[in-house]
């Protein structure tokens, strides 16, 4: 799917750039326009003129639609934690819950890069952190440190057992060039 949207990105933007071409040219040429629209006038209906036209208009109108089919849906609005008390349901989108992890992992020192998401969210939700850490940390240290800190702030604010949070260390920084 993405290389089909490469390919008409691609299609798209040569169409803009002989779309721009004409209008530089007619802007050059006071007449250029005038004498093209008296073409396809004067031409015959199934001339080449106006079907090329024509094709060219549908071809460029199927490829902006297209691209417009091909980016992907983002349903993530309506993923949510549902938690039902005496009072009734609340739900917390599933955006609070990362926002949540990635506050406590950047006030935890030497966690660099964060990103965070939700990966499941039935009825207890795995979070996924991936950070970067410098050389001189204990990855497994640091990471079980981080879980807790992550389970015990969403448990505390949300009221939402996290059953798994998952640490994912993806790299080594300098934390000099941080």
């Amino acid at each position: 799917m993405k290389k089909l949207r490469r390919i008409l990105v691609v299609v798209s933007i040569l169409f803009t750039a002989c779309i721009s071409a004409i209008g530089v040219y007619s802007s050059l040429d006071n007449d250029f326009i005038y004498k093209f629209g008296l073409q396809v006038r004067e031409s015959g209906f199934f001339s080449g003129t106006r079907m090329g036209l024509l094709f060219g208009s549908l071809l460029f109108l199927i490829v902006v639609i297209a691209i417009l089919f091909t980016f992907p849906r983002k349903d993530r609005d309506k993923e949510s934690i549902r938690i039902s008390n005496a009072g009734g349901t609340v739900s917390i989108s599933a955006q609070t819950i990362e926002s949540l992890a990635k506050l406590v992992a950047s006030n935890t020192p030497n966690i660099y890069d964060i990103r965070t998401t939700v990966v499941d969210i039935d009825d207890k939700p795995t979070i996924e952190v991936r950070a970067k850490v410098p050389p001189t940390i204990s990855i497994p240290a640091i990471s079980a440190q981080l879980q807790d800190s992550i389970r015990n702030k969403i448990m505390e604010t949300t009221g939402t057992d996290i059953e798994n949070v998952k640490i994912l260390i993806d790299g080594i920084i300098d934390s000099a060039k941080k």
